[in-house]
């Protein structure tokens, strides 16, 4: 099951994100990642497989941002990699979320008219690619089994 944190503070987050994601490891997951705001853009870091390699990750690229979100992602759809590990991020906006997005077709289908574009990372009807670029929807996000979405923007 995944797990979600969010912090914002006076300081940088990064580490107090990953100590929160210590404390969800007990969920299981198979990728982890966080997001911060620095100087008006988002920085997102993420890697597969368990915090500890996360860790090392954000050591040798560490984020200094005052304002964060974290996630631990248990793989129900897509692969447990980097390229589909949490957040999901443009410079303008980070996603984390539980579960799964019921309403992706109505989304997709309302970006797409706004002249956003898609880039579709599972083959063979898993993913939806819903996650670029969220920023740009009037229609809130459905889902089953959690709580909507997590952003910062």
């Amino acid at each position: 099951m995944c797990g979600i944190i969010g912090i914002i503070a006076k300081e940088a987050v990064a580490d107090g994100l990953l100590e929160g994601l210590r404390r969800l490891e007990y969920r299981g997951y198979d990728s982890a990642g966080i997001a911060t705001l620095v100087d008006g853009h988002i920085e997102c870091r993420r890697a597969e497989g368990k915090l500890v390699n996360f860790a090392r990750r954000l050591a040798h690229e560490p984020t200094h941002g005052v304002i964060g979100i974290g996630h631990t992602r248990w793989a129900t759809h897509g692969l447990p990699t980097e390229t589909d590990a949490h957040p999901i991020a443009t410079d303008r906006v980070a996603v984390v979320h539980n579960g799964i997005i019921e309403n992706f077709q109505a989304l997709r289908q309302e970006l797409t008219g706004l002249g956003y574009t898609f880039q579709d990372r599972h083959r063979g009807g898993g993913d939806p690619g819903w996650q670029r670029p969220l920023s740009g929807s009037t229609a809130p996000l459905r889902s089953c089994f959690c709580s909507p979405a997590s952003t910062i923007c």
